[in-house]
């Protein structure tokens, strides 16, 4: 949810490029002349701005700062970017475009499933796939920034229908309708624990505050927190957020866990979803990005043959 202000911010700056720098050589629908990645920048204007004061055109120019560092100073920078640098280079991160999906692509072939919820259960279908019959402990990021001071909340996707669905889908003795029916089942459930998390009544961020108020007054921790179920509900291995700026840019970060993969998306246009995966090179236990990447494409096309083709029946319309 956080991530929301420096998406306006982008689009802000992308569109007051546009409009008054046009020397730069970045026009509306182009892409960046000098990004290899062919990452386009948005192509329709959202807001007005007007130019610039002439105060602010005319402000000091910038200097550069200086700083003078001791040898105790320049030791610790050097050991930062050693840790720094071993740190990117345990990450593996891919980039998807996926033009054959999208928002109203979804809504329109796939009813009775939420476009998020779409997205959710293919991601659980690929990990359960990556990881040969494990499902995933996800998590996704809801916004709780309707109340004051609110910031985030924790999705869980997974659910007992979710079970169901993942442990039948590649079985062919299984009827395909039944399948359906079942992923509906669990694309419901996500979608009420999302609205419900959006209202103020997740689990997590109230466990949260509780084990940080025991810590600050010298407390014990309840037993609930040394709970086998409870460490492992809270070691997540699929850590995953959608993000709503309409800047056409693949926004992503690393996997938190070892042990995770990160997944950021997002609905781009009618037909198009972009996504970031990531996952730990060296301390990964065999999870791979790109692997996985492979997976996801995959998960998403049977998902969406296989909901496409069987509509819900009236009754549970």
């Amino acid at each position: 949810a956080d991530a929301v202000v420096p998406g306006r911010l982008m689009v802000y700056v992308d569109d007051f490029v546009q409009k008054n720098a046009p020397e730069l050589g970045v026009p509306k629908g182009a892409f960046f002349p000098d990004d290899a990645s062919g990452i386009p920048v948005t192509e329709d204007a959202r807001f007005e701005y007007e130019t610039p004061a002439p105060a602010v055109a005319a402000a000091p120019k910038v200097q550069r700062l200086d700083f003078v560092l001791d040898a105790e100073l320049e030791a610790v920078v050097a050991d930062a970017k050693k840790e720094l640098a071993a740190i990117i280079d345990d990450n593996i991160v891919t980039c998807l475009e996926l033009p054959d999906f999208g928002g109203k692509t979804i809504s329109q072939q796939c009813k009775g499933v939420s476009t998020d919820s779409f997205m959710q259960m293919s991601l659980a279908l690929a990990f359960f796939r990556d990881q040969r019959g494990e499902m995933p402990v996800t998590y996704e990021t809801a916004s709780t920034r309707s109340f004051f001071h609110g910031r985030t909340e924790t999705i869980r996707p997974q659910s007992l229908a979710m079970r169901q669905f993942l442990q039948c889908f590649d079985d062919s003795a299984v009827p395909r309708s039944q399948v359906a029916d079942l992923v509906r089942e669990a694309a419901n459930a996500h979608r009420n624990y999302l609205r419900r998390c959006m209202g103020g009544h997740g689990v997590d961020r109230h466990l949260l505050g509780l084990r940080v108020l025991a810590a600050e007054n010298g407390m014990a921790p309840h037993a609930l927190f040394a709970d086998k179920a409870y460490a492992k509900s809270t070691r997540f291995t699929l850590s995953t957020s959608q993000m709503p700026w309409p800047v056409e840019d693949w926004p992503g970060f690393g996997a938190y866990d070892p042990l995770a993969y990160a997944v950021c998306y997002r609905f781009t246009g009618a037909n198009t979803i972009v996504a970031t995966v990531a996952s730990r090179k060296h301390t990964g236990n065999g999870k791979d990005a790109r692997r996985f990447s492979g997976a996801i494409k995959t998960a998403l096309r049977d998902m969406f043959t296989l909901l496409s083709a069987n509509p819900p029946s009236q009754a549970k319309l």
